[in-house]
């Protein structure tokens, strides 16, 4: 699956690209880990990276699950 897809931008993998994207859909920790196929705990652990990224406006933010 990561294969098919162009790199995200400098900074973060394919899998917290599609992590992050997933949080923008507003799905929990749960959904995400269904639909990538990865425990909730993985997921949790590429929300302190995605949190690092400093290319977004301070105005946005991820939503706490």
């Amino acid at each position: 699956m990561a294969n098919q897809r162009t790199p995200p931008e400098a900074g973060i993998s394919v899998r917290e690209a599609e992590v992050l994207a997933a949080l923008g859909e507003l799905l929990t920790t749960a959904e995400i880990g269904a639909r990538l196929f990865i425990s909730i705990r993985t997921v949790e652990s590429h929300v302190p990276s995605l949190l690092r990224i400093r290319t977004c406006s301070p105005v946005v933010r991820l939503t706490p699950f």
